[in-house]
């Protein structure tokens, strides 16, 4: 299996609480890229969660961790009616064990990293995990645009789309979704028709632009680089005040002899 050295998004998040909004969606783009392909296979993730995107040198962002995997193609892999999964990222239908499961539950696992990586938290928590449960069942999130300032007003509503309690009123595929962050990013209104391959990897190449700019692992790691210089200036500062202090009381006593 290839190695994957540059650690997890929950790395990244529990380094940052949260990330700048671009970043977020270009997370959310390769995340749906590796989603679509594992449905177009008739495989659904089911424990989509920040510990199981891992970050690869070149800027990729690949999902893995597919054990609780479930493949609609083979009875051999399938839990009918039991709820399995991560709670902080688990859709209602798979709260309730339903048994007609579709990739629209990693769908809304994804809703809840990209409200995660916005805002800094969950959109759904409680103290125990039925109080998780029942926030999914029956809460609604608030709207991230209301929490962060700069966030775009579309990205915002596809969140919350992302997080409908019911699967037939979030997007219907991963590319979709993928298009519509396409759209975001390139600041233009969202178009919710069907794209071909060539033509949303097109846009997505113009994304990054002429290259100069750091790949997103580069620039997660980047910012986590940053956040640690404080520490490190004061992993420093502290003897340097010590020494300064025991030099003044050295200089005193020699004054006063």
């Amino acid at each position: 299996m290839e190695l994957v050295e540059c650690g997890t998004l929950k790395d990244v998040l529990q380094m940052h609480e949260k990330l700048p909004w671009r970043e977020a969606a270009e997370c959310a783009i390769q995340i749906c890229a590796a989603l679509d392909h594992a449905h177009q296979q008739g495989v659904i993730h089911r424990d989509l969660k920040p510990a199981n995107l891992f970050l690869s040198e070149d800027g990729r962002v690949k999902v893995g961790d597919f054990g609780l995997a479930r493949d609609l193609n083979s009875s051999r892999l399938t839990l009918d009616g039991q709820t399995v999964g991560t709670c902080r990222y688990m859709p209602p239908e798979q709260i309730t064990g339903d048994e007609e499961l579709t990739g629209s539950v990693d769908l809304y696992a994804l809703g809840c990293i990209l409200y995660e990586m916005l805002i800094g938290r969950t959109p759904f928590d409680g103290h125990t995990i039925v109080e998780i449960f029942e926030a999914h069942l029956n809460d609604l999130p608030a709207s991230p645009r209301e929490l962060v300032r700069d966030c775009p007003t579309e990205l915002s509503d596809l969140v919350l789309q992302l997080l409908e309690k019911s699967p037939v009123d979030r997007p219907a595929e991963a590319r979709t979704v993928q298009a519509a962050l396409a759209d975001i990013l390139r600041g233009r209104p969202m178009r919710w028709e069907a794209r071909s391959a060539q033509e949303l990897d097109a846009e997505l190449a113009a994304i990054d632009g002429d290259g100069r700019q750091p790949n997103l692992t580069a620039r997660l790691h980047a910012m986590s680089a940053k956040s640690k210089a404080p520490a490190i200036r004061m992993h420093w500062v502290l003897p340097i005040v010590v020494l300064a202090l025991l030099g003044i009381i050295s200089l005193c006593i020699l004054v006063l002899r």
